[in-house]
């Protein structure tokens, strides 16, 4: 199934009845909260043959080339197949789906709150590993909540050294630490970790994986992935 859903979302974002487009149309589109899931998705679906990559996904000025139209009956017959699947909860393949998404939310965000800093980085699949992992037993408003008070305990001096000095990894390691340690007190405590206040504008990933194929449209931002994911056990 996790094939027909990015499949979906891909064509969502997209302009209807085209098939060629840019590299940069696809990240433009909102396909997915991060570069790095926007091109893992890109790269399954030339696997899959669903599209035609020239050259690949890692050159500037890629050129992807649909293999069906992108028209609405199309996108309707592949959005109801979806719809009359049933998740299976052993189903690994759309649980790293899931997964993914959710650790591209969380990148995004802290992505958004080191820019409000004045740092500009993009972060990768491989950052934030040990804090991603959080997503098991936390939701991602939890998260969300913690990385807006660590990222305060930086001054822009603080974020500016470290950028420069240590690069984008340094930047990375320095905050990621704070969040852990600050979820830790939380948790070491066990003290409620009260759910951030935000409101986003939702990729095309994210409406077909949790509207369509989860069916689960309104609160996955509020629950842990394993909450989320044990109610197709």
């Amino acid at each position: 199934m996790s094939t027909l859903v990015v499949y979906a979302a891909l064509m969502t974002g997209l302009s209807p009845q085209v098939l060629n487009h840019e590299l940069q149309d696809v990240h433009e589109a909102n396909t997915t909260p991060t570069i790095w899931l926007t091109q893992r998705i890109i790269a399954d679906l030339a696997n899959q043959d669903l599209i035609t990559l020239q050259p690949y996904t890692r050159v500037p000025g890629c050129k992807i080339r649909l293999t069906y139209e992108n028209s609405d009956p199309h996108l309707k017959a592949v959005l109801g197949e979806i719809g009359r699947r049933r998740v299976r909860y052993l189903d690994k393949e759309l649980l790293l789906l899931t997964r993914n998404y959710l650790k591209a939310c969380l990148h995004s965000n802290i992505s958004k709150q080191l820019r409000n800093g004045g740092i500009e980085i993009a972060f990768g699949e491989s950052d934030f590993a040990t804090f991603s992992s959080a997503l098991e037993r936390r939701s991602l408003s939890q998260l969300y909540m913690i990385v807006w008070q660590a990222v305060q305990t930086f001054s822009a001096s603080d974020l500016r050294f470290f950028s420069l000095s240590e690069g984008a990894a340094g930047v990375a390691e320095q905050v990621e630490d704070a969040f852990l340690d600050m979820l830790s007190r939380y948790e070491a405590k066990n003290r409620a970790i009260k759910p951030f206040q935000y409101s986003q504008k939702r990729s095309t990933l994210s409406l077909v994986l949790f509207n369509t194929a989860l069916r689960n449209s309104g609160d996955y931002y509020t629950v842990s992935l394993r909450k989320l994911w044990n109610q197709y056990a």
